[in-house]
């Protein structure tokens, strides 16, 4: 597999967005469920063709 992402993975952390801790406990209020998770980005690679 190649390997696209370790030269820059030291941006990556230095830029990556931060998100309040409430933000994720509101988020799990409103789940029925835990037991499964949505991977948002790999939907939306097979949306766009990736």
């Amino acid at each position: 597999m190649k390997d696209n992402f370790s030269s820059k993975s030291s941006s990556y952390a230095k830029y990556r967005p931060t998100y309040p801790q409430a933000l994720f406990q509101f988020l799990k209020e409103k789940l029925d469920s835990t037991a499964r998770a949505w991977d948002c980005e790999r939907e939306m690679a097979r949306w766009r063709g990736n």
